[in-house]
């Protein structure tokens, strides 16, 4: 069984999955979106470029990172960036037009 993690924020009710968590001991090393032949998740740029977005947005919000076990029932209704539900946003429609790529070329 793999555990995953979640990068939620409360006050928007939106969460991002960061993939499996990678344990080292007893605690959670990083995260792996994708199977082991994939780059890891700082590699992957739109993921990196989400992941900081979404600390941007969020600013000064209510925001944590929980492990799926950790979940509970109320998340239900949580919009999921990068899901692919009918309520979620896509990855490519989260950073349509944020001022963040053009630094990187985007």
């Amino acid at each position: 069984m793999s555990i995953s993690g979640n990068f939620l924020c409360y006050d928007c009710k939106q969460l991002l999955w960061l993939g499996k968590a990678i344990f080292a001991g007893d605690q959670v090393a990083y995260y792996h979106l994708g199977n082991a032949t994939e780059a890891p998740n700082w590699k992957q740029s739109q993921l990196n470029q989400a992941l900081w977005k979404f600390l941007a947005d969020h600013t000064s919000h209510h925001i944590g990172v929980l492990c799926d076990f950790e979940l509970d029932d109320t998340l239900q209704d949580y919009t999921e960036i990068g899901g692919d539900a009918l309520t979620d946003i896509s990855l490519d429609d989260y950073l349509t037009g944020w001022p963040g790529l053009a630094a990187e070329g985007y």
